[in-house]
């Protein structure tokens, strides 16, 4: 299971391109979005556990900025250590993510409570995870 960001509970904390925040340490777990190698070797350096690349496709949170597709996004996160899609993923999307993904995020789209939860799930096994803006964990 992962968190939405800044932090919840003080589980962990999501940042933005890899950017290091401005505490004193970091939790155990960090989780950081990236849009291109550059951030996501930042993101690396930097510790982050699960790095989201993003839009994998079209999406409301980036108006205006194409997706990646399938092939664009594998290149991008080629030989990087694993990489985690992000950006449009819808349960009629699902199952255009590709193979070489780690695993892939979805802000509301599988969540029964809408745009207040965030949804990640590990391509290779585990359960699909919810984690709510109140931070309540559900399967």
């Amino acid at each position: 299971m992962v968190m939405t960001a800044p932090a919840i509970g003080g589980v962990g904390l999501h940042v933005r391109a890899g950017r290091r925040p401005n505490v004193r340490r970091l939790p155990a777990l960090v989780t950081s979005s990236a849009h291109s190698r550059a951030e996501i070797l930042r993101a690396r350096r930097l510790g982050a556990q699960v790095v989201f690349l993003s839009p994998l496709f079209e999406t409301a949170s980036h108006v205006g900025v194409r997706g990646m597709g399938a092939q664009r996004w594998c290149r991008v996160g080629l030989g990087l250590g694993p990489v985690w899609a992000l950006g449009g993923i819808s349960p009629a999307r699902v199952r255009g993510v590709p193979s070489c993904c780690a695993g892939f995020g979805a802000i509301g789209a599988f969540a029964p409570c809408g745009a207040r939860a965030t949804v990640f799930h590990d391509c290779h096994g585990g359960p699909l995870r919810t984690v709510a803006k109140d931070g309540a964990a559900r399967q």
